[in-house]
């Protein structure tokens, strides 16, 4: 979910209700161990900085709105889909 190439992927391969509707998905990363310190579930912390105009601030889970570009954050309660990476070799 790092780059744009890979977001554009998955989301191409996701069904949605319709062809304008946004899909949301949670994307693995947090910031709940030290605020504003955003940290992807493997560990590593996330310097590619794709946050959009003004988020990155408020939530601890972190997640996309396709179509749109860049991160978004939000509280870890809501109700959205997840996506994570998995190896297969």
């Amino acid at each position: 979910m790092r780059s744009l190439n890979t977001r554009r992927t998955i989301f191409n391969a996701i069904p949605r209700p319709s062809v304008s509707a946004y899909l949301i998905l949670y994307i693995g990363m947090t910031d709940m161990v030290k605020e504003r310190e955003w940290i992807w579930v493997d560990g590593e912390l996330e310097s590619n900085r794709n946050w959009s105009p003004g988020e990155g601030t408020n939530g601890d889970c972190a997640i996309i709105i396709w179509p749109r570009e860049g991160f978004y954050d939000l509280g870890c309660n809501q109700n959205y889909r997840a996506i994570c990476e998995k190896s297969i070799f």
